[in-house]
């Protein structure tokens, strides 16, 4: 089974612009769940993107920043014939430096790797690619904020856009943590099985309990973790 390492930013210090920072790497993804794991080393780096990106490089990390997602974003076109995401390098080495088309091209690899495991057909919407039984799940800014919501997932090829229903909340609460992830998965299908089991402990450990459960909006990013958790209905 492969083993992915995907890196996490600590937030308020990325967002510190003006001061060094540090990046820690914390998660350890295997594709059949997450496994926590403390690396003793941290790198050192300066304020400056490129230096940041250098030395992601340098050591094998996987860095997808908000600024490097947008600065991709252009080159980049979903293959929904076969599953994948495409970026066109030499379009993109006109804006990215080479280290950042190689960052973005191994989180493509990461995540196209990814879908195809889990042997389910997508289909494109937009710039993302959707589990075929989600399709006919109609997109509506009201449907989403209804107090029973909605079940639908959105890849992109730097994480994904995830909607959960009250229903499955409830459910994955009523599970537990331990197999809250494997229940989330009978209303999303075609979801990777490590990051069922992510977001099902983050709606343990914001819910607690079933009466709690509401539908809810998540925005994962495989290399800085949820980044968006907007409760509908509260």
């Amino acid at each position: 089974m492969d083993l992915y390492l995907y890196f996490s930013l600590t937030r308020r210090e990325i967002e510190r612009n003006e001061k060094n920072y540090r990046i820690y790497y914390a998660t350890t993804l295997l594709l059949g769940g997450f496994t926590s794991t403390t690396l003793a080393s941290e790198i050192k780096v300066s304020n400056n993107t490129n230096d940041v990106v250098n030395d992601a490089v340098k050591n094998e990390m996987t860095i997808v920043s908000e600024e490097l997602i947008n600065k991709a974003n252009p080159f980049i076109s979903v293959d929904d014939t076969n599953d994948k995401f495409i970026l066109d390098k030499e379009s993109a080495r006109n804006t990215l430096t080479e280290n950042e088309v190689e960052l973005v091209q191994k989180q493509l690899n990461k995540t196209n790797h990814l879908l195809h495991e889990e042997n389910v057909n997508y289909v494109q919407h937009g710039e993302s690619l959707i589990p075929e039984n989600n399709a006919k799940v109609e997109k509506s800014i009201t449907t989403y904020s209804t107090s029973e919501g909605i079940n639908k997932v959105e890849f992109y090829w730097w994480g994904a856009k995830i909607w959960i229903s009250k229903t499955a909340v409830r459910k994955v609460l009523e599970t537990g943590a331990e197999g809250g992830g494997a229940a989330l998965g009978a209303y999303l299908g075609g979801v990777p099985g490590a990051l069922l089991g992510t977001i099902a402990g983050s709606l343990v450990s914001k819910f607690g309990g079933p009466a709690a459960a509401r539908a809810v909006y998540i925005k994962y990013n495989y290399a800085l973790g949820i980044q968006d958790f907007q409760i509908f209905n509260k």
